[in-house]
């Protein structure tokens, strides 16, 4: 579709549009008090963006499911709605509604390190599935969200909430929750079409089976295959079966087994300046800046489990279990190093043969959890145990021949001849952790929680061309957590939390002096007090004050040596809106005020890090028209982020708007819609994040059209 009849669509919509409101306004003045059936109909027809919802229980680490309006932390969680409604593809795309979260993927590519919670980058290991670790299998700038019900994120030292891992985040984490059978039949189809051909269908089947209606499955199959964006192709199969079963009364079972395929052509890197380059403008997005041959294969086989027993009153064990394979294949261009004012840049091909593979990765969780009273004292006690691990095998390919580019004009080649790989054990993980929290109720209003969380880290590297064992490393740590809560009233919470985390150190890049030497382990903490309320419509309101610590790592630009030295303090405030501000109307995301800063670190010290915005401001509403219209506005926007560690290359600040217009069918034996969003109106250039000095390229305008039907 071409821009101008896009343009054309907007226009003969808008006026339809504003008339179908003022229908609506005058509507609701005639009749203050509609019968019980239109009341129903309203309801019905009421389309919204459902964010987080104070009754909601996602999964908190150690805790296991807890109230988001009774834990002492920032939780926000997204749902289903809210994935459909933005069309969203990746779980990356669904974060962008969150204030404290930076997106580090440039639009149409893939970085291992994608997202950064509260200015501290989030490793792999940041991103859980069903609670469960190790989060590198679970990338949130692949795989897929057609059989994912809700995405959860916590803010504070994941390592202190979660399972221990290798590359824990310091900021926050996400838990992606999948879908679970229905209590009621559910028949829904989809089929959309989004950036320049990319074809997708996609079925929800959900059944319930015996007298009972005890046993429960739940089917989803998706497949998208087109062009994308910046002319390269997108291909992704998706295959997902749930199981659920209600034993006994007390006694409940759930099974999933998911299948997933995605393979992306000519995919987009993010870019690094050279010593001497000034940061350059941003240049067409829909332009593919490295090589069409480029590719990206990846294969996810994994079955979960998980088994509740309400023991006796007031006592229950649950257990959550993971297990299963990650393959795949790159050829890559590598990272643009631009070199000049011009745009010319370097790329340095690289390629991983197949044999790359988690074979297998694992994780296990099982809590203990009873209420008890102790006179007037009320307890909620709660031991876990959670586990995880993986075995990372590589198939390295030999170094291939730079080539040279442009940034404005890029320099296709001929794709150069696969050489042969070499296979072996890159590296080997294994953690276990146990924790006991104690949630003390002494008084009405009064909380107090109190959680110590002991844990293990065996963590092996290996020469891949030899075999051989070059890193044999243990680190042992007993975290706390401590909160006290106040509760003036049911639907206000108001707290102070402080939790610590340990996350494993880096290693020494190879062009350091010290090339390849191990840092210790890190450890951070964190402080936050906040505020939580549930308004009338459901629309839950959270504003928290944090300050987090880190110790530092970096390459000294003077004695060329990787090293610990110094600290990086965040300190801010968040404020997130999740829900229905009225009737018609609904709010996601909030606004973070941050002052990072650069402590005792020489050089470097009192400057801000790299790609850390002071403000971001993401804001989605959602607002029902009538008629079986609704629309929605998304609004993006981030403040100046520097480029380098010495402050002194930036990004400029950026502001993106996404719309949204969906329109329900008068239809009696199904619920069907159609959607159309477009994302970055207006085709608005800019570099989207700096975060670890690497420049990620923001999205062109992109249109996805979309037709659900529940039948």
């Amino acid at each position: 579709m071409s821009k101008l009849s896009k343009l054309l669509l907007l226009g003969l919509l808008a006026p339809n549009v504003a008339a179908l409101a003022q229908s609506s306004d005058a509507e609701k003045k005639e009749s203050e008090s509609p019968k019980p059936d239109a009341e129903a109909k309203a309801a019905a027809e009421t389309i919204t963006v459902q964010g987080t919802r104070a009754g909601q229980k996602p999964r908190v680490g150690i805790f296991g499911d807890q109230s988001i309006l009774d834990t002492p932390f920032t939780i926000s969680s997204y749902s289903r709605e809210t994935i459909d409604r933005q069309q969203s593809v990746t779980v990356n795309q669904v974060l962008r509604n969150d204030p404290a979260v930076t997106n580090v993927t440039p639009a149409g590519g893939f970085t291992a390190h994608t997202i950064g919670f509260r200015g501290f980058p989030a490793g792999p290991d940041a991103v859980t599935f069903n609670g469960i670790g190790p989060g590198a299998m679970f990338s949130g700038a692949l795989g897929q969200l057609y059989s994912i019900d809700h995405i959860d994120t916590v803010k504070g030292p994941s390592a202190a909430l979660g399972a221990f891992s290798p590359s824990a985040s310091v900021g926050g984490s996400v838990n992606i929750v999948p879908k679970a059978p229905k209590a009621e039949p559910l028949t829904a189809i989809m089929v959309g079409n989004r950036e320049k051909s990319i074809i997708s269908g996609a079925v929800d089947l959900s059944r319930r089976f015996g007298a009972g209606k005890d046993l429960g499955l739940r089917l989803n199959l998706a497949n998208e295959n087109g062009e994308s964006f910046q002319g390269g192709h997108d291909k992704r199969n998706v295959a997902a079966l749930a199981l659920s079963y209600n034993i006994s009364d007390s006694m409940r079972v759930n099974f999933g087994y998911d299948a997933v395929n995605v393979r992306n052509e000519g995919y987009q890197n993010g870019f690094v300046l050279g010593a001497n380059a000034p940061v350059p403008k941003a240049p067409n997005p829909s332009q593919n800046h490295f090589q069409k041959w480029s590719y990206l294969v990846q294969e996810w086989n994994y079955g979960y489990g998980s088994f509740q027993w309400d023991i006796a009153k007031n006592w229950n064990f649950t257990i959550d279990t993971l297990y299963g394979e990650r393959r795949g294949t790159i050829l890559s261009t590598g990272t643009g190093l631009i070199i000049n004012k011009a745009g010319d840049m370097i790329l340095r091909p690289s390629r991983q043969g197949r044999g790359t593979n988690y074979e297998p990765f694992f994780g296990g969780n099982a809590y203990l959890k009873t209420s008890q009273d102790t006179g007037s004292i009320h307890h909620d006690v709660t031991l876990a145990f959670l586990g995880n691990g993986y075995d990372y095998k590589m198939s390295v390919g030999q170094p291939m021949t730079a080539i040279n580019s442009n940034l404005y004009a890029p320099v296709y080649v001929d794709r150069p001849a696969l050489l042969a790989t070499k296979n072996g054990r890159l590296s080997r993980s294994d953690s276990r952790s146990y924790a006991l929290s104690d949630s003390i109720q002494f008084l009405p209003e009064w909380n107090l929680l109190l959680a110590a969380k002991n844990t293990t880290l065996h963590f092996e590297n290996y020469d891949v061309a030899s075999g051989t064992k070059v890193l044999n490393q243990s680190d042992t740590v007993t975290s706390p957590v401590a909160a006290l809560t106040y509760k003036p009233f049911t639907a206000l919470t108001t707290y102070v939390s402080y939790v610590e985390g340990l996350e494993r150190g880096g290693t020494a890049p190879a062009t350091a002096a010290n090339a390849g030497e191990i840092m210790p382990s890190i450890i951070s903490r964190q402080v936050e007090v906040g505020a939580k309320t549930k308004l009338d419509q459901d629309l839950l309101v959270t504003t928290a004050l944090f300050q987090i610590e880190r110790d530092l790592e970096y390459l000294d630009a003077a004695s060329n040596v990787y090293g610990q030295s110094g600290l990086q303090r965040n300190q801010g405030i968040e404020l997130s809106v999740n829900g229905h501000a009225s009737r018609d109307l609904s709010l996601t995301g909030g606004i973070m005020m941050l002052d990072p800063r650069v402590v005792k670190a020489g050089a470097i010290q009192h400057k801000a890090p790299a790609g850390v915005p002071k403000l971001t401001l993401p804001l989605l509403a959602d607002y029902r028209i009538g008629a079986g219209f609704s629309a929605n506005l998304g609004l993006y926007h981030f403040s100046r982020q520097f480029v380098d560690a010495a402050n002194t290359k930036s990004l400029d600040p950026w502001t993106r708007i996404d719309a949204g217009l969906q329109y329900e069918l008068p239809l009696t034996q199904s619920r069907t819609s159609l959607s159309v969003n477009v994302e970055n109106i207006g085709d608005h250039r800019y570099w989207a994040s700096a975060a670890q000095g690497q420049l990620a390229l923001g999205s062109p305008e992109i249109w996805r059209f979309a037709l659900r039907s529940e039948l």
